[in-house]
């Protein structure tokens, strides 16, 4: 029996030492982010980039504007 309360008393000194760290790590964990919410704004990411278009798209689009200049200037060259 005394041994057992021995043993008892040095897990209370122990618990006593941890508990200061354990009152610090749940005052911090509200400003953690949880797995769940990374996870949520990796989706919200991805899907931001996917609505984006594309580089071969944006080319295109110049490309096309282009083609209009050239073809308005050659017009306007035509009519003067």
């Amino acid at each position: 029996m005394t041994r057992l309360e021995d043993d008892m008393r040095e897990v209370k000194g122990i618990l006593a030492q941890m508990l200061p760290m354990i009152v610090r790590i749940d005052a911090t964990m509200p400003h953690l982010a949880t797995k769940a919410k990374l996870e949520q704004l990796r989706y919200e990411l991805s899907s931001q980039i996917a609505d984006k278009p594309g580089k071969l798209y944006l080319w295109g689009v110049l490309a096309a504007l282009l083609a209009a200049y050239a073809a308005g200037s050659a017009a306007v060259a035509l009519i003067h």
